[in-house]
């Protein structure tokens, strides 16, 4: 009787010292990732607060760009003034940084506003006017239907009624298609917008 108690004492040390030992393995593997996911926060945040200022540094580059230019005694703005060259940081694998002239750029949001008062057909006119342009000088071969097209999605994209232009979109359109969605009718966030726009 005493020999089957002992043993049976032993069987539920031997459990007992199984389950310690599993608990201690959970806790260690538990530690073990507790403790790579803090070296990779550490690792962001100091990633992310060098990003931060290299982004104040290419900024104080161009800062002192323009003011250069300003100071400089040339009354015409071209491109291979020091504005316009590359700035690189001498780091590993290098980070460029370079002004762009957004004065040549057209504002495709320009073709939402709609301004109140008597003019404010004639100016929306004129915008479209240029748009159809500039999308005329950056590729030629685009057919004029289509540019048309473009043109005027984009102001029914853009503006806050329901009324579809003669060769524009608004909800219906878009709510007919295999993956539905609605047009925005506000002011777009970003250009890639423009692939959700009628084309044709």
């Amino acid at each position: 009787m005493n020999k089957s108690i002992a043993r049976h004492q032993k069987g539920v040390a031997l459990i007992i010292v199984l389950l310690i030992v599993a608990i201690v393995s959970v806790l260690a593997t538990e530690m073990g990732t507790r403790l790579q996911l803090q070296i990779k926060r550490a690792s962001n945040i100091k990633e992310n607060n060098q990003a931060y200022w290299y982004a104040m540094g290419a900024e104080q580059f161009a800062q002192k760009s323009l003011s250069e230019l300003y100071k400089s005694s040339s009354a015409v703005i071209h491109l291979e003034q020091p504005w316009n060259q590359e700035f690189t940081f001498p780091i590993e694998g290098g980070i460029q940084a370079q002004l762009v002239d957004l004065q040549s750029c057209f504002n495709l949001n320009a073709l939402g506003i709609a301004n109140s008062g008597t003019g404010a057909n004639t100016e929306l006119a004129q915008r479209l006017n240029a748009f159809s342009q500039v999308m005329e000088t950056i590729e030629p071969q685009i057919p004029s239907y289509e540019i048309d097209t473009v043109r005027e999605s984009l102001a029914d994209w853009l503006d806050t009624d329901s009324q579809s232009r003669s060769l524009g979109a608004e909800d219906s359109e878009y709510e007919s298609l295999p993956f539905p969605y609605v047009a925005a009718n506000d002011l777009m966030t970003h250009k890639s917008e423009m692939r959700l726009i009628k084309w044709r």
